[in-house]
């Protein structure tokens, strides 16, 4: 399973 932090992380990033 993954990690649900890493999808949030990635949203994060793609804000930037």
């Amino acid at each position: 399973k993954k990690h649900k932090a890493a999808r949030f992380l990635r949203l994060a990033v793609e804000r930037i």
